[in-house]
């Protein structure tokens, strides 16, 4: 509106904002390396410089979204924390290989349950009430009724679920950030 770029230039930062808020972060590097390396050899030395800097914030936000592109599954990472008699359990929302939400829940009084059963209460309460229940839940902790659990999520889903005790790899980093 102050009239500092053309509507050209301003489609195309528009175009490059679309391209990165839906997560084609290559694409939008590739074209600003392109138009970084056309300001240097124009020799416009300060654009290039800015160019380089969006280059280096988008490498940086990429970074923090890899967290969420474990897999392109839709998935529900549970991670528990216990200290003395209180719990907290945070639901890490994925869905289509995108961290979309996460979900806190506290509870008191818990010092006589261990964390397997805290785990195994809160699944069969947390999806008895849900629309829709994910393809893969990844939990820390092996329940002893992990498979009735799964059982009873498929049949209600009507399709395979999948319950997960995540212990290497990047389930086991995304569950440690839901527990952190």
């Amino acid at each position: 509106c102050a009239g500092k770029v053309s509507k050209e230039e301003y489609g195309e930062m528009i175009n490059k904002i679309c391209d990165f808020l839906d997560g084609k972060y290559e694409e939008v590097l590739k074209k600003l390396t392109d138009e970084m390396n056309m300001y240097s050899s124009r020799m416009e030395y300060e654009k290039a410089a800015q160019t380089r800097d969006k280059i280096n914030s988008i490498k940086k936000a990429g970074e923090k979204q890899k967290v969420s592109k474990f897999n392109n599954e839709d998935s529900d990472v549970i991670g528990l924390s216990k200290y003395e008699n209180r719990a907290c359990i945070e639901v890490l929302t994925i869905r289509g290989g995108k961290l979309l939400g996460q979900e806190q829940y506290k509870f008191e009084n818990v010092e006589d349950d261990d964390a397997e059963e805290i785990e195994s209460m809160f699944i069969k309460q947390f999806y008895s009430s849900r629309l829709y229940i994910p393809k893969k839940i990844l939990i820390r902790h092996n329940l002893e009724d992990i498979a009735i659990i799964e059982e009873w999520l498929t049949k209600v889903k009507q399709s395979k679920v999948e319950i997960k005790v995540a212990v290497k790899g990047e389930s086991n980093r995304m569950l440690e950030m839901a527990e952190k």
